[in-house]
């Protein structure tokens, strides 16, 4: 009966207080064909966090773009960036209330393809049934938060609290 009853509760509290999590996959998107290869690395362990439990890239974090290159180059689609926010309020921290916030920095050998993306998740929960994960602060406006590998204009993007997506953070570099 006891076992029972802490089962109700802990599947309770997942239900009412779960978390926002997702996988994020790092992308430009080229507008002309690059001149010669571009290295690039992924790093997230340099980027201000708060109430975020996870958000590490496991794994490769160094990838090449070859020269030539055209239009939509995932960095990290076999290994996505996996972010898990903590909503409840342990430890002396205010996470049950406060945002959850962490960054994802890309370097490339050539500073003008170069970026950071700070993001800002919102926990859905059993009664608001939608999370979202967003640009922190301003939406920087040659980066987006798509759906799918086609480019889109969007700050956003919204989810059933449910479900773990899979988003691209397209980054669109200016000349």
């Amino acid at each position: 009966m006891r076992v029972l009853f802490a089962l109700l509760i802990t599947l309770s509290y997942s239900l009412l207080y779960a978390g926002a999590d997702g996988h994020i996959i790092m992308a430009y998107f080229f507008d002309s064909p690059l001149n010669k290869d571009l290295k690039v690395t992924i790093d997230t362990a340099n980027v201000d966090s708060k109430c975020v439990y996870d958000h590490n890239i496991k794994g490769n974090k160094e990838f090449t773009i070859p020269a030539q290159t055209l239009g939509f180059y995932a960095l990290n689609s076999d290994n996505p960036i996996y972010f898990h926010s903590k909503s409840s309020s342990t430890g002396g921290d205010l996470c049950n209330t406060d945002p959850t916030y962490f960054g994802v920095e890309v370097t490339a050998d050539d500073s003008r393809y170069s970026f950071i993306s700070n993001f800002s998740t919102k926990s859905g929960n059993f009664f608001e049934r939608t999370s979202h994960i967003s640009f922190r602060g301003d939406a920087p406006s040659n980066q987006a938060i798509c759906p799918g590998k086609a480019y889109c204009s969007k700050d956003t993007y919204h989810y059933h609290y449910t479900h773990t997506p899979t988003v691209y953070v397209i980054y669109r570099p200016t000349y």
